[in-house]
């Protein structure tokens, strides 16, 4: 399960702000203290990031069924007895189904089963980095590592996409994204971790219109392609195909820019390609 801090983590992620009244607002009445008909407890391990996030807003109402080629199981009349029919047919070894067809194991393994669901604390440091993102028009993900872009660096990359015949309608306008949002929180897997905060952070920008076709990146590190996933150039966390390029500042000089303007042949194509072609990318 999720705890609060990551949620509130993958929350800010998302562009969600937490609130929570410290107080009691004035004239307002208490809040009622009532009972919760909860339903049977299951013992889980620990799930990670934004999925487990979506499934606990959804209702958990498990289902208790026996199948009907299932005998019953019975406990043994005499503590040790073997019963090595009883046994064969408990293939399940998951704790929902211990529960759902109260399978009784030996106690070995009943305690190997209590070990495995309790939840570990988490001992690991997240993976820490800082990127300026922004969206070109919806459409492309432009990642540049380090801090805030400067105003000579965004020009840069107005004239290098200018030099390609693409003019954005609007501004480019990057924003910081730097992980971990909440200081001192341990996690269990770290780079799983960074990459559920990349989920969170798409998705909630999704809500607001973007479409992303394509990531341009400027700049890259191991960090960014584990987290990205690029292999081939393609990322894997997002299934997007990736352009990889120098980072701006490295752009100073006029050899450095000679030496990129072969890169920035594919760029027109695709900008400019056929609806028909965007709607194919976009489905896949």
């Amino acid at each position: 399960m999720v705890s609060e801090p990551q949620r509130r983590q993958y929350l800010e992620a998302m562009g969600l702000p937490t609130w929570e009244a410290r107080y009691r607002l004035p004239f307002a009445e208490p809040t009622q203290a009532c009972e919760w008909a909860l339903p049977e407890a299951v013992e889980r391990g620990p799930r990670q990031g934004v999925e487990a996030l979506r499934d606990a807003s959804r209702a958990d109402a498990p289902v208790h069924t026996t199948p009907a080629h299932t005998a019953p199981v019975t406990a043994p009349s005499q503590p040790g007895q073997a019963q090595a029919d009883d046994t064969s047919s408990a293939s399940p070894r998951s704790a929902r189904a211990l529960l759902e067809e109260r399978i009784e194991l030996p106690e070995d393994e009943k305690r190997e089963s209590v070990t495995e669901a309790v939840p570990s604390e988490p001992t690991q440091a997240p993976l820490a980095f800082s990127w300026s993102v922004a969206a070109l028009e919806g459409r492309w993900l432009i990642v540049a590592l380090g801090g805030e872009i400067s105003p000579r660096h965004q020009a840069l990359l107005r004239a290098l996409l200018a030099a390609r015949r693409i003019f954005p309608s609007q501004p480019i306008a990057f924003e910081s994204f730097e992980w971990p949002i909440v200081e001192g929180l341990l996690c269990h897997d770290p780079l799983g971790d960074a990459q559920d905060g990349v989920r969170a952070f798409i998705r909630g920008r999704q809500e607001r219109g973007w479409f992303i076709e394509r990531v341009l990146t400027f700049g890259s590190d191991d960090t960014l392609s584990s987290v990205l996933g690029v292999e081939d150039e393609h990322s894997t966390l997002l299934t997007l195909p990736v352009w990889q390029g120098p980072a701006l500042g490295e752009l100073d000089t006029a050899d450095a820019k000679r030496a990129l303007w072969a890169g920035l042949e594919p760029w027109h194509e695709w900008w400019h390609g056929s609806t028909d072609e965007r709607a194919q990318r976009l489905d896949e």
